[in-house]
């Protein structure tokens, strides 16, 4: 994200490589499958890794930015403009998604995202609510971003703003595994119960006669 012009004045106190080649061709099979919340993800990421061919490969080569009252029309010209203030600029803050909407129509989807912005930039320490408008373009290549509309201003004291998405460039947390049952207690075995004597069996007759027989 850049924020270019609100921090224009900083720019000048950060060393910016030279930018000076013509843009990289996009792959066009690479991310024909993304979908275009996926795509605006895929862009930012892009921008905070320094990966400047995966930039220009979500963008529509008829690409229009709006920023802070300047517009800035064509891929090319962004390439060789301000992209690599942008991509300068994404690498030393920390972007987090608060809330984001989308909708989709045919071959058109827009995407409206508000993010925070923090870091240090050059000397000063960056605290930035950032309102960004995405339009893209269904085309034969996959969705592409062919419209950025964006501002920012710094968060002010005590600005409540809400949780940021566990998605949207971030991991989501791990799950916490489920506790385990307390083992069960071993089953003893019941005493052996004694057997009772067996009944006593019939009395014999006895084989003396009683006297006087």
């Amino acid at each position: 994200m850049s924020l270019r012009r609100f921090c224009g004045l900083l720019l000048s106190a950060v060393l910016l490589p030279a930018w000076a080649a013509g843009p990289a061709a996009p792959d066009a099979q690479a991310g024909a499958g993304l979908v275009p919340t996926e795509v605006v993800d895929a862009f930012h990421a892009a921008l905070a890794n320094g990966d400047r061919a995966g930039v220009i490969r979500q963008l529509a080569t008829d690409l229009t930015i709006y920023e802070q009252g300047f517009v800035e029309r064509g891929r090319d010209a962004y390439a060789q403009g301000s992209m690599p203030n942008d991509i300068t600029f994404a690498s030393l803050v920390k972007r987090q998604v608060l809330q984001r909407d989308a909708w989709e129509d045919g071959n058109v989807a827009w995407v409206l995202t508000l993010s925070s912005v923090t870091g240090d930039f050059g000397d000063q320490k960056l605290s930035l609510v950032n309102t960004e408008t995405l339009v893209l373009r269904r085309t034969g290549q996959g969705w592409k971003i062919v419209h950025i509309h964006r501002s920012a201003h710094p968060r002010g004291e005590g600005e409540a703003l809400p949780e940021p998405l566990p998605s949207a460039g971030r991991p989501a947390p791990a799950a916490t595994p489920a506790a385990l049952p307390p083992p069960v207690a071993p089953v003893t075995a019941p005493a052996a119960v004694p057997m009772p004597p067996p009944p006593p069996g019939p009395v014999p007759a006895s084989s003396t006669r009683p006297e006087g027989e």
